[in-house]
């Protein structure tokens, strides 16, 4: 999981930097009944882990002996960019996505003014073959529409 690690002290806010890490996490499929009960299960994961937010991502691939996983997810949005958009602090046109060495990286982003959101796939076609991105979208696009229209539903029907 994409995880900010921004500094709790005061003054942080002001600090301008991304502080993303990726921490790993595990989900048990076979005990969510519906795709409520697998969000409140990721919610709690994420809860159980917000303490190791910090720890270095490059020490969890030494004590494992190489990456945990080959995709990362992040939600993307950034509370103070329509104030520094209009104070000159940054660009309109500043990429605000992550990037990583990771051969998946799948963003939502919370575009500025919080009209919209966009998701950017970004892919190594090269481990993946051609057009995996634009599949992949099409698949996650169809689970989010299943999530949102059959949420009683077993998510194992649709993600195995």
């Amino acid at each position: 999981m994409s995880v900010n690690g921004r500094p709790e002290a005061l003054g942080a806010d002001l600090t301008l930097g991304l502080f993303l890490n990726h921490v790993p996490l595990t989900l048990d499929l076979t005990i969510a009944q519906d795709w409520h009960a697998l969000a409140r299960q990721a919610f709690d994961v994420e809860s159980q882990i917000l303490h190791y937010r910090r720890f270095p991502y490059s020490e969890v691939q030494k004590i494992i002996g190489g990456s945990p996983f080959e995709a990362a997810f992040s939600y993307v949005h950034f509370h103070r960019l329509n104030e520094l958009l209009e104070s000159g602090m940054v660009d309109d046109e500043e990429d605000m996505r992550d990037h990583t060495s990771l051969p998946i990286r799948v963003e939502v982003i919370n575009e500025r003014q919080g009209y919209k959101l966009s998701v950017d796939v970004t892919a190594d076609e090269n481990c993946f073959g051609d057009g995996f991105s634009e599949k992949f979208v099409v698949y996650m696009l169809k689970v989010i529409n299943t999530l949102a229209l059959a949420s009683d539903e077993d998510p194992l029907t649709y993600l195995s």
